[in-house]
């Protein structure tokens, strides 16, 4: 895997602290400059984790693109007591279309 090493990012951020603002406002997930004009973002799964773990986590998957769906934004705007975000099962694909994994994302939100 050419890509071992590296990892997508969204607000140019790969962990820690996000607030959801950060996240609705980003044009989703990105890889940096230098790799962006070989590779683009094919699919990704995100997930919305609750504080106390009262409800199930929310799930959504973009096989696409890298970009946050309407639904995901709707899901991050309003959903109580949001504790956690991942972004999981990142793909990222050259011009000839072969994929490869990148390392998930894990946020927190404050």
């Amino acid at each position: 895997n050419p890509l071992r090493n590296e990892m997508a990012n969204i607000s140019e951020k790969t962990e820690g602290l996000i607030t959801r603002e950060e996240l609705i406002n980003s044009k989703g997930l990105t890889l940096r400059d230098s790799l962006a004009s070989i590779y683009h973002i094919a699919s990704y799964r995100l997930t919305l984790i609750i504080k106390g773990g009262t409800r199930n986590p929310i799930e959504f998957r973009n096989d696409k693109n890298g970009e946050l769906t309407d639904s995901m934004r709707q899901a991050i705007k309003t959903t109580a007591g949001l504790a956690k975000v991942y972004f999981e099962y990142i793909k990222c694909a050259d011009k000839n279309n072969l994929t490869y994994p990148l390392s998930a994302l894990a946020f927190n939100i404050k």
